[in-house]
């Protein structure tokens, strides 16, 4: 701590501090680029590791599946497709109810209802229905979820209708069995996410959000919730399970669930998937083997897993579930998502028969049933760039350490610089005061108990002003939305459309700010140093505890906006200057918002021509804002009060600090400046001109 507080306490400075004075910029640039780097490695099949399970006691291969009903599939489809008809806009929950007791379970529904947060608060109503099978062998003290979102036909998503019949088959055949130790449960809900958060809140009595979501009460419950597995099929003919993970803010399940389902399908011949990649099929056996060489792999399969890489990453960042599994991990209970994908690029791939899916469904539960306890010896935090390798938290912090430690180590320099200039103006504008202190460290040198001044910019205080007023904006921006949009709700605008507006407006308001303010509360000169100090410690501690909980979202918010924090300060330079306001627009998180979007939509209907792709990117875009604002309402979903509180705060002091106009330095005085005084003949010289004087 002294060499920070006192950098040139010792003659010539510490070593340290002279690297970090004449070497930080260059030094920090090195460690940011090395840190992408690192990123972009661990895609390589050299830097990852290959799966495998740390929970013995699933015993995935001890068994055989004995399910082989393909008729009862078949023909609960054609029933459920035919029951459809008569709810085209809702849920048939009474012919799921009669099917559910015709098997002998206990059958309940579940209602519940969304207040709307913003706008005009209208109200949604909604209903479950699930149905229990209690356990032969066990009390009901553990259990496990089975569950289908159900889409009407009119739907705009794909039809869920053969996952349910694979649901209600598999209820025909677990309740035959008497080998089961915990309870099942079989749940069917309404308004995808909307439904599984009412029912995980109802079953768990315990509210997520602000209170816009009342989940009503639950007539029966079972025990305590392992893990669920989530089934969307579409139909019947499909070549492929497409896997998963992403669960709500970024959390992930316990990867031995994920290597259970992956490894019973695989042992039934299924076709693999994963971030819409498929999954070697010949030469699996010598992919599961460690590479010895680096150069030994083509360039397309590192492009292959850096794709599947970065698609997880981009998922994840979001901090949106890509399924209703995703809900259940704040709850303590790992989950993922079964996807039936028709992969058309292989036509040579066989249709998956009827009789697989049941018996890996079946699989999957009897090795969850094998359970002792709660998952928790494999990893929580992981990336995969396939479904065969993983890379974990201990190989992708480190180059993470070294992205977030460019900003340090540049604050750390400029820091240096600022307190060895504070202390050299302070023994300039004071030398007698500095003989003082120099005569006192010479006395107390002989008892080795000199303990170095602490020295802090001047301008630190001054500081201040401008990190409150970033931090109030934020403040501000995150309870913008709902006024916002209840003012646009009595001039008739669209919920989506008034917020996007308000905060547009506000941004710009944002942006004019350090015209109009005064000197007290805006970047000057002199302590624009000091403040960009503070503003990289801020980015790089709000990097590494986002990283924490959701690394994608950490990594990409670190990775936009160093090099941003890396290059502020005024300049002299009108070109110069334009450049960084330009790249300081450019990441502000509306922006942000909107390329992502637009690059997305552009992705996905690339043969729209330009007017209809712009107006697409831009309903994209304000539909995005307005979701990331519900959820944190309703399912409690971070991302905007991150955006808002932390992220937009960062951003603009560093628009502060590129806003900034630098003047030419001070012409030199007349009058030398006092030379620094370090020996006793100096000292007599000086008191002899004094005495002169």
């Amino acid at each position: 701590m002294g060499l920070l507080t006192n950098p040139s306490s010792s003659s010539g400075g510490h070593p340290l501090v002279q690297i970090l004075r004449q070497h930080a910029p260059w030094l920090s640039w090195l460690l940011y680029v090395l840190g992408v780097v690192s990123f972009l490695a661990l895609a390589h099949p050299y830097y990852a590791h290959n799966t495998y399970f740390s929970e013995n006691a699933l015993l995935p291969g001890l068994v055989d599946p004995g399910f082989n009903d393909e008729k009862t599939i078949s023909r609960t489809l054609e029933a459920i497709k035919e029951e459809a008809q008569n709810y085209p806009n809702s849920v048939p929950f009474p012919w799921i109810e009669a099917q559910f007791r015709q098997l002998g379970l206990e059958v309940y529904t579940h209602n519940f209802s969304l207040n709307y947060p913003l706008g005009q608060g209208r109200k949604f109503v909604g209903q479950n229905v699930y149905a229990i099978l209690r356990a032969p062998r066990a009390s009901s003290n553990e259990a496990l979820v089975f569950s289908v979102p159900y889409r009407p036909p009119y739907s705009l998503d794909q039809g869920t209708e053969a996952s349910l019949a694979v649901l209600m088959a598999s209820a025909k055949f677990f309740n035959r069995q008497h080998y089961w130790a915990k309870d099942i449960i079989f749940l069917v809900t309404q308004h995808e996410q909307l439904g599984m958060q009412a029912w995980l809140e109802a079953y768990h009595q315990r509210s997520c959000g602000s209170g816009a979501l009342e989940h009503g009460d639950l007539p029966a419950r079972a025990g305590s919730i392992q893990a669920a597995i989530n089934l969307e099929m579409s139909s019947l003919q499909f070549t492929h399970f497409n896997f998963r993970l992403e669960g709500l803010n970024g959390q992930l399940p316990n990867l031995d669930l994920f290597n259970l389902v992956n490894q019973l399908c695989m042992r039934e011949g299924v076709g693999r998937m994963f971030q819409g990649v498929e999954e070697y099929v010949k030469g699996d056996h010598h992919r599961r083997r460690k590479v010895r060489d680096p150069f030994s792999v083509s360039w397309k399969e590192y492009e292959r897993g850096l794709s599947t890489l970065f698609s997880m990453a981009s998922k994840q960042a979001t901090g949106v579930p890509s399924g209703n599994h995703g809900l259940f991990h704040r709850f303590g209970i790992e989950a993922l998502t079964i996807e039936g994908v028709y992969h058309r690029k292989r036509k040579n791939h066989r249709e998956v028969p009827l009789a697989s899916v049941g018996r890996i469904m079946e699989s999957v539960f009897r090795s969850l049933n094998n359970l002792l306890e709660r998952f928790h010896q494999s990893f929580f935090f992981y990336l995969l760039p396939s479904s065969s390798q993983y890379v974990s938290i201990g190989m992708y912090m480190p180059g993470f350490g070294l992205l977030a430690g460019s900003l340090v180590v540049l604050a750390l320099g400029m820091w240096c610089e600022c307190v060895a200039k504070s202390q050299k103006e302070r023994n300039s504008s004071n030398p007698e005061k500095c003989l003082k202190d120099i005569k006192g460290e010479s006395e107390k040198s002989v008892k080795q108990t000199t303990v170095p001044p602490v020295v802090c910019p001047p301008s630190l205080g001054s500081t201040l002003p401008v990190l409150i007023l970033a931090h109030v904006l934020g403040f501000i921006v995150t309870h913008l939305p709902r006024p916002i949009s209840i003012a646009g709700a009595n001039f008739n605008l669209e919920t989506e459309d008034s917020i996007a507006l308000g905060l547009i407006g506000f941004s710009i308001y944002a942006l004019a700010l350090p015209k109009f303010l005064k000197n007290a509360v805006c970047v000057t000169v002199q302590n624009w140093a000091v403040l960009k100090c503070v503003i990289l410690i801020e980015i790089a501690l709000l990097g590494f505890s986002v990283a924490l909980s959701n690394f994608s979202l950490g990594f990409f918010v670190t990775t936009l906006y160093a090099p941003v924090a890396l290059m502020s300060g005024p300049s002299k330079s009108g070109v110069k200057r334009f450049f960084k306001m330009l790249t300081t627009i450019f990441i502000h998180p509306l922006v942000l918002i909107l390329m992502v979007c637009s690059l997305d939509t552009i992705r996905t209907f690339s043969d729209y021509h330009v007017g209809k792709m712009t107006t697409m990117c831009l309903d994209a875009s304000k539909r995005a804002l307005c979701y990331s604002i519900t959820d944190g309402f309703i399912y409690g979903s971070t991302n905007f009060q991150i955006g808002s509180l932390l992220v937009f705060p960062c951003w603009h002091i560093l628009w502060s600090l590129n806003f900034t106009h630098s003047v030419s330095e001070e012409p030199k005085k007349v009058e030398e400046p006092a030379k620094e005084v370090s020996s006793k003949a100096d000292i007599k010289a000086l008191k002899e001109s004094k005495k002169d004087q």
